[in-house]
Parts: C-alpha cells; structure tokens; sequence
C-alpha cells in the first residue's frame, strides 16, 4: 500500500530533509547520464527472456505414454548395461522433473557409447536444462567433430553462443551452414538472431522476410521480425506482424507482450493499455504486464494508479527493470520523501552491478576475442552469485590466453565444489 501522507513539519524538519533530497536527485541524475545505455540493455535482456523461454520449452519433453519409473528402474537393475534401458529411464526421469538424477544415467550411456549421436544430444540437452552451459557446448563441439553437419547441434550450440553474446563465433559457425542448408528455418532464424545483435538489420530483415514467406504457419519467426522493426523504430510494421501472427494464434503470450511493447513506443498509450489489461485479466502475476500498465499510467500522469501497478511488480520481483527508481520517484513526488528516498537508495546500491554489466557486455561485443574482457564479465557472474555462466566466460577467457593465471585459479575454486 501507498504510505500514509506524514503531516506538515516546521522549518528546522524542512532544513534537516534537503541534504537528502540533493543526494536523492544526485542519484537520478547519475541514473538518466546511463540511462539510454541501460535501456537498450533491458530491451535486448527481455527479448532474449522470450527467445530463451522458447528454447528451453522446445527442450521439454512430454512424459511416455504409459511411462513407469519403477518399471524403468527395474528393467536398469536387471540389466544395468543396457543402453536403450538407461535411456528409457533417464527419459523418464526427466518427464518427472528430475534431469539431476538423469544426468548420471545418460553419462554412464555416454561412456560406453562415446560416439553415439543420439546418447551425446541426450546429454548435451541435460546440461542446459541443469544450466551446466560450459559442458553442453563441449558436448555439442565434440559430436560436431565427429558429425559436422549435425544440425540440431548447430542449432543449440548457436543458441548458447547467441545467449552470451559470442555473435561472432555464432556467424562463424551458422553462415556456411545456413547457405549449405537453405531450406532449414531454425538455422536461419539463429542466423538473423546474430546479425539482429550487433544491429545488421538490412541482413536480419532479408532473412526473415524470407523466412516469413516460406514458412507462413512457423509463427514463432515471426516474433524476431516484428522485434526488429521495433529496433528500427518501425512500429506500424512491427505492430503489423504481430496482430497478423496473433489472428493465427489468439492470445501468445510473447506475441501480446511484443504488441504491447510496440504499441507503447510508438506513443500509443491506450493500446499498449489495453493489450496489458488483456494479459492481465488472464494472468494476474504477470509483472511485465503490470510494469507496462504503470509505465503507461505515469505518461498520463496518473500517479495514483502507476503506484499501484508498481507496487503489485514490487511484491512480486521486486528488482524487476526500474521499479524501485520509478516507485522512489512516485513517492517523492506525492510527499512520501522517507520511504522514496529508501527505494531510491536501494535501487543505486542494486544497479550498480548492472551498469558495469552493460558496460562490459558493450566491451565484449566490440573486443570478442579479449581475455581480459571475459575474465572481468566472469567476475560480474559471480558477484551476482551465477557461477555457472562465470565458468563459461572463465573457459572462455582460458581458450583465448591458456597462461591466463588469474582465470585459471579462478575457475579452479568455482569448479571444486561440483567435482
């Protein structure tokens, strides 16, 4: 709930409160002087949310029809170096929402069978459901040793370097594979992913033109075309897309969320509103959708109502985007100077990390191969406790300058515990 409006002080109170406010507008100024560069971070963040939220649910797999773990167990006891049996049961295991335990069985397969393309996918596919991502691009680089042209796992080793930025080993790797595989759309699609990162539209935006035309029923290529017209600021085309896709499959999530993001930069208010109020009438959690509202209640300058919505996203995520800035600032301007103050202070100490994040993900997209710029990006991972991406960026640092010490030791203590 909003707080309580304090009554009026005296002029001592008025004294004591304006060195506050002078660091409390110190802090926003310092905020907006990045605040353009943030933005796009955030922007680039979210799609990749949705493009990772489609990957990984395109890694689920339905349970076997009439699958039964205790007969699986069973037939691995009986038989503990069938191959097919372990597989069956690591299948299994992974339907029930276990790939941990899965992940044993399908090694042990993997031991025995070290060039078997099906077990490798298999294990790879665990690795990233555990977000073990440094062991699924090894296990995807060594099938692609013994099977180079093998497209499933070009296109999951593309989507991890996509993921972290790596553009140009994801090029390398896709370009003569798109050209010697024209009539794959996945592949394509990675590809047009890659040039949409470093702001290649004119390449983006003939791929997936193409890819629009051909495969006319693959609604899920439609997403990367509409988020490239918002990229170039071309709303109505953007805005064009995604209602074309939506006639064919009413009420996507992703697609509703990118027609409402578009509709609100191209300075169209009430049906940004609208289409946010549409997801959230069907889903009340949704903090994007919450988010939006609040943004498009402040552009109207209903302030009551964007403290609502803020207060709903920070009950929810409480370090969703700008929140606590944006919520800080509400309250400042209401009177509630104490608790804006509190959030504002909150939101400096929080987003710290994040603008050397977008400092060093900027470095990192000019300085692809510098060691040191991964070695930095490893430490921002593991100050934000996500070791297992600083294993990644540390290996990769590693590949660039074997005798790099500082990284060497470094991954030394943040793999001790999983060995």
């Amino acid at each position: 709930m909003t707080p309580a409006r304090r009554s009026a002080g005296g002029g001592s109170k008025s004294t004591h409160m304006r060195p506050l406010l002078v660091a409390l507008v110190a802090i926003v100024l310092l905020y907006v002087a990045l605040l353009p560069q943030l933005r796009r971070m955030q922007a680039e963040t979210e799609r990749l949310r949705r493009e990772e939220a489609r990957h990984n649910a395109a890694l689920t797999q339905p349970a076997r029809p009439g699958s039964d773990l205790d007969a699986a167990r069973a037939a691995v006891a009986k038989a503990p170096d069938d191959l097919n049996a372990n597989m069956v049961l690591a299948s299994d295991l992974v339907a029930a929402g276990k790939p941990d335990v899965a992940l044993g069985y399908v090694r042990r397969c993997a031991n025995r069978a070290p060039h078997d393309v099906r077990i490798n996918l298999a294990l790879a596919d665990l690795y990233e459901r555990l977000r073990r991502h440094y062991d699924a691009m090894q296990t995807y680089r060594a099938l692609l040793a013994q099977d180079p042209g093998n497209l499933d796992a070009i296109n999951r080793l593309c989507w991890l370097y996509i993921s972290y930025g790596w553009t140009t080993d994801a090029r390398a790797l896709l370009e003569p594979v798109v050209r010697a595989n024209p009539d794959d759309p996945h592949l394509a699609v990675e590809l047009a992913l890659t040039y949409l990162q470093t702001h290649d539209f004119q390449r983006s935006q003939q791929l997936l033109l193409k890819l629009r035309k051909e495969h006319p029923d693959e609604l899920d290529l439609w997403l990367p075309l509409a988020d490239l017209y918002r990229k170039q600021a071309q709303f109505p085309k953007a805005i064009g897309v995604l209602r074309d896709a939506l006639k064919l499959r009413p009420g996507d999530p992703a697609l509703m969320h990118s027609l409402a993001d578009a509709r609100f930069e191209s300075d169209d208010i009430s049906g940004a509103m609208s289409v946010w109020q549409t997801i959230v009438s069907a889903a009340p959690n949704d903090v994007p959708a919450h988010y939006g509202l609040a943004e498009c209640y402040r552009k109207l300058g209903k302030t009551a109502e964007a403290v609502q919505e803020l207060e709903t996203v920070k009950r929810l995520a409480p370090g969703y985007q700008e929140t606590k800035l944006m919520l800080g600032q509400l309250y400042l301007r209401t009177g509630h100077a104490i608790e804006g103050g509190k959030l504002l202070r909150a939101y400096q100490e929080e987003h710290a990390r994040s603008r050397v994040f977008a400092r060093v993900s900027l470095l990192l997209a000019s300085k692809p191969r510098d060691p040191a710029v991964h070695f930095e990006m490893a430490g921002i991972y593991v100050s934000g406790g996500n070791t297992e991406r600083a294993i990644v960026e540390l290996h990769r640092a590693l590949d660039l300058n074997p005798h790099y010490d500082s990284a060497r030791k470094m991954l030394a203590h943040l793999e001790q515990p999983r060995s």
